[in-house]
């Protein structure tokens, strides 16, 4: 399914609020929680955390809330202050973010960027009401068996090799990560399998509420029955993309750029 990255305030910081802020704002005129949603950045996906955003869709949503007006104002004005055309053009609008990706359905996200001590990239599932940030990818609709293949040594190893690096950590890019990523064609008994392994993974995360995807997916802290889930849905990928074992990510490596050629008939090999 295609990927985006999430929405983008460019708002000065007025449109995002710690729990503090949001408390504030709410104590001051209740008609303001309506308007407020969790906001998710790669922070909050990986380490966890609470923080939270203005999200108004018309004029109508802050015209007789003072406090929100107070808001709008300010990032109108902002916005009509910078150097950059666009952004003055987006002044017209001060009460909306700069660049809308939400979707009106549940979502699968991960991080642009995440460390390279990590074996997996930590994806997790969102409703709609939670607004994601453009410091995260977002696969609107996303299915299990799509967490699955994600969330696979398969994949992790097309990222190392194709993928770029902040410092050291892995630095996602939906078009040369994502959208190269080869999948072979799954049929409906495949599909039905990986969901089974993705729901195991995400059941076994589950089972640890005070636990954040950073301490989960630390190597060095990894819980043993998470770490077991993961080996298994590795070894059931594998077995989709070879009918031998593949033992090593050379292998693998291997594997991924025999699809890679011929999904491209060889142009860009």
């Amino acid at each position: 399914p295609a990927i985006n990255y999430g929405s983008f305030a460019l708002d000065d910081g007025v449109y995002t609020l710690d729990s503090h802020e949001k408390n504030e704002l709410i104590e001051i005129d209740q008609r303001c929680e309506s308007f407020i949603k969790p906001f998710i950045g790669a922070k909050e996906l990986i380490q966890g955390g609470e923080r939270y955003c203005i999200w108004l869709k018309s004029e109508e949503d802050y015209l007789k809330i003072p406090v929100l007006k107070k808001r709008v104002e300010h990032v109108r004005s902002w916005r009509l202050a910078s150097k950059r055309e666009a952004t003055v053009k987006l002044a017209r609008t001060p009460h909306e973010f700069a660049e809308i990706r939400q979707p009106n359905t549940g979502y699968m996200a991960f991080p642009t960027i995440s460390s390279e001590r990590r074996k997996y990239i930590p994806a997790r599932f969102y409703s709609s009401e939670s607004i994601a940030s453009h410091q995260v990818y977002i696969i609107p609709n996303a299915q299990l068996w799509n967490f699955a293949i994600l969330s696979s040594t398969m994949h992790m190893i097309w990222i190392k090799s194709v993928g770029g690096r902040l410092k050291s950590d892995y630095r996602y890019s939906s078009a040369i990560c994502y959208n190269t990523f080869p999948t072979p064609s799954l049929s409906d008994i495949k599909k039905g399998k990986l969901s089974k392994l993705a729901l195991q993974v995400l059941t076994v995360r589950e089972s640890y509420p005070d636990r954040s995807l950073a301490k989960l997916y630390d190597p060095d802290k990894m819980p043993t029955d998470l770490a077991r889930a993961h080996t298994e849905l590795d070894n059931y990928v594998d077995s989709i993309y070879s009918t031998r074992e593949l033992v090593s990510e050379e292998q693998r490596l291997g594997v991924l750029m025999n699809m890679y050629l011929k999904m491209t008939g060889g142009q860009n090999a």
